[in-house]
């Protein structure tokens, strides 16, 4: 299983290696037991995705597609604007997709200091890999990106999802303050890019009482596997 690592810097002047394998598991050289991600922690809390999930499934096999092939370019879809999304932070390279064309539009005048960064959290043992941090004059702004079907998106803005989506993203900050990042955030916000290049719809999210959920998560995930 091929690994990557990364260095993240910390407050101290100091840096640690993060490791990821192909298995989404994270470690440190002060742990390298493999640890599991954000994602995984979280996973089981938007079971309503499952229904919106099987419903666009049913919908595409009445339309004689293969909705398993749907979803693998879906998620495809979702890598590539993820992909161009950190060429743009890291390097301003332009691509001409209209799901990046829609991003842009709505965040090209950002400043962007980091993107696609891993993290790890030494007191509850799990990492992740953030989408982006942002900065303004006044803040430290967290971003997740999302891909979401326009067809599915009424069904998909569920209070289920929004409490996972939340979740996952207070993991990260969490992870953040935990490892004592250099990169500090008093905001967080998730975007959800409709895949036909329509729109971009963010939503900010409340850090204490996404931070509650996680933590939540975290101990029911751990629960379940000890069971």
């Amino acid at each position: 299983m091929p690994t990557e690592s990364q260095l993240h810097p910390l407050k101290d002047g100091s840096s640690i290696e993060i490791f990821v394998n192909g298995l989404h598991q994270y470690w440190t050289d002060n742990d390298q037991v493999k640890r599991p991600s954000v994602s995984a922690l979280t996973g089981h809390v938007d079971r309503d995705a499952f229904g919106v999930g099987m419903g666009y499934a049913i919908k595409q096999i009445g339309l004689g597609l293969d909705p398993r092939k749907s979803t693998k370019d879906a998620a495809e879809e979702g890598s590539k604007l993820h992909q161009d999304i950190q060429a743009y932070i890291n390097e301003g390279t332009i691509e001409e997709s209209d799901l990046f064309i829609k991003w842009h539009q709505e965040f090209g005048n950002k400043e962007w200091i980091t993107s696609e960064r891993c993290v790890f959290n030494p007191e509850l043992l799990y990492g992740g890999t953030l989408d982006a941090i942002g900065i303004t004059a006044t803040s430290s702004q967290l971003y997740d990106w999302k891909t979401v079907n326009p067809d599915s998106w009424e069904k998909y803005g569920s209070s289920l999802r929004k409490a996972k989506d939340s979740a996952q993203i207070a993991g990260y900050a969490l992870a953040l303050e935990s490892l004592g990042s250099a990169f500090d955030v008093d905001q967080a916000f998730i975007a959800y890019i409709l895949r036909d290049g329509s729109a971009v719809e963010v939503e900010p999210v409340d850090l204490e009482w996404g931070k509650e959920l996680f933590l939540g998560s975290r101990y029911l995930y751990n629960k379940l596997k000890k069971e």
